[in-house]
């Protein structure tokens, strides 16, 4: 049998006394894609740290193609081949993608100078290699985001690694995108890179993965053949629940329900026109349509995050404005954001400066904030939502990805909306994360909030929304009512000409 390209013996860490990864052991082989699984705070980012020598185990050992590394830190899994291309990507949107992938690492003429006549012929052998389209020339922000993935790996491999790790690299792209991805990926199978793919969307498991390494609570559960398991099992293993529970629509008690928020004629030049909706008191409302639609836009404009052309925004069948956030705000409206990192939390700032963050007057007596009301209600959303965390002072940047979308959504509904609007509240978190958040969803709404939601998954919004309503090309195609959910139905009417 062939000595594997890493072989983990025995890995243990700890942080703050709480061990994340206990005795873990797995081998990537040659030429293969690994999936490797597991909820948030499985321990999957921790070993992706270890093995890129970013952190240090506390004990255990690694191997590469069999040699013993007595010592393991960056420069050792650099030289050793080892690659990591994260879920945010780090290009520069107004450069080339030539320019892009060798970036830090230009190629030199005889003068010492950026040789940009080789910088373009080994990106476009780079290209031609792996039957990419995408020219050398382009530039990085004319491409879809699922190019920009692509020339983010490109990037690592230009480096000639033996590894790459790949972190949850289609958890923005659009299906056709995805495909494309994966014709990518399994080129560079073909050539002989041993790729760890690091996922949410488990279906992916059973497209791309040779073999499937699962985590649970910082345990191996164990490597498994995808074609011995179903999305059921590896749930299973995942959570050591039955999986039936994560994947139902929760029925909630339908009271007379009146029309919270109507858009009557909304328009914004080049983003949406002529958009009318109503949304009711109660009542969680999907958006669904592909990139580029027009949803984004009419989520912003509702939060004030854009300026509209013309139209109407009644709250309460009171016309209101909403010319920027606070503005909603006072009309009961809020935001949670898609990217929690860059426009949703403060990651140097505690637990606790987080979620009081949006709810300053509920924690102050006479303009000075009381620590004792910031804790009480720290600790009040952090039981209801079920919040993993050591301590309220626990800097946000340290949790888990689902626990920090927790904290985003605690921050938000902190400030006692009645209407949430979610762009994409689930991407990139395990399923008993996203499971919790969809129950959240579901007791708002039996209190009587309003939710308007977004999902780069079409099947969440099938399961959570009481409502979809269809766009393309910044219109609405078709409106659903639950009992008339159908995913091929809605599939169609978002891709209507």
């Amino acid at each position: 049998m062939d000595i594997p390209i890493i072989e983990t013996n025995g890995i243990n860490k700890s942080y703050y006394g709480n061990r994340v990864l206990k005795n873990i052991n797995f081998d990537l082989r040659k030429g293969e894609v690994l999936g490797l699984v597991g909820e948030n705070g499985a321990g999957k980012s921790t070993l992706i740290k270890i093995l890129s020598g970013v952190v240090k185990a506390d004990s255990g050992s690694i191997s590469i193609e069999g040699i013993h590394k007595e010592t393991y830190d960056m420069k050792v899994a650099g030289e050793s081949g080892i690659s990591v291309v994260f879920q945010e990507l780090s290009l520069a949107n107004n450069l080339t993608v030539a320019d892009n992938i060798f970036i830090g690492n230009f190629p030199q003429n005889k003068l010492g100078s950026i040789d940009k006549k080789k910088v373009h012929k080994q990106t476009t052998a780079l290209l031609k290699q792996f039957n990419v389209d995408i020219q050398s020339n382009e530039l990085v922000g004319d491409l879809t985001i699922g190019k920009r993935q692509i020339v983010e790996i490109l990037k690592a491999v230009s480096k000639k690694p033996k590894v790459l790790i790949l972190d949850e690299p289609t958890s923005s792209l659009e299906k056709n995108e995805i495909d494309i991805l994966f014709t990518f990926i399994q080129s560079l199978r073909e050539s002989g890179y041993s790729i760890i793919y690091i996922t949410h969307f488990l279906e992916e498991v059973f497209t791309i993965v040779d073999r499937v390494f699962v985590l649970r609570d910082g345990n191996s559960v164990g490597v498994f053949d995808p074609d011995e398991l179903n999305e059921k099992k590896l749930i299973e293993l995942m959570i050591n629940q039955s999986a039936d529970q994560y994947m139902t629509y929760e029925t909630r008690i339908k009271r007379d329900l009146q029309n919270f928020i109507s858009i009557e004629n909304l328009s914004k030049h080049g983003s949406f026109s002529d958009f009318n909706l109503h949304i009711k008191k109660g009542e969680i409302v999907g958006l669904a349509g592909v990139v580029g639609c027009g949803k984004d836009a009419v989520c912003k404009a509702l939060a004030g995050v854009m300026s509209t052309n013309s139209g109407t925004i009644r709250i309460n069948e009171k016309a209101v404005s909403v010319r920027n956030p606070v503005e909603a705000l006072q009309n009961g409206i809020i935001l949670l954001p898609e990217n929690r990192k860059t426009e949703g939390l403060f990651l140097d700032q505690d637990v606790k400066n987080n979620i009081y963050a949006s709810a300053i007057k509920k924690v102050s007596v006479n303009g000075w904030i009381k620590e004792k009301k910031v804790r009480a209600l720290s600790e009040e959303f952090r039981r209801k939502m079920h919040i993993k965390l050591h301590s309220l002072g626990q800097e946000v940047r340290y949790l888990s990805g689902g626990n920090q979308q927790k904290i985003l959504l605690a921050k938000c509904i902190a400030a006692d909306p009645r209407l949430l609007i979610a762009l994409d509240p689930t991407r990139g978190i395990d399923v008993k994360a996203k499971k919790d958040i969809h129950t959240i969803f579901s007791d708002l709404a039996q209190k009587g909030y309003s939710i308007l939601m977004i999902s780069s998954e079409l099947e969440e919004l099938l399961n959570v929304c009481d409502r979809v309503i269809s766009m393309v090309d910044g219109k609405i195609t078709a409106e659903f009512d639950r009992e008339d959910f159908k995913l091929q139905d809605v599939l169609l009417s978002i891709h209507k000409a």
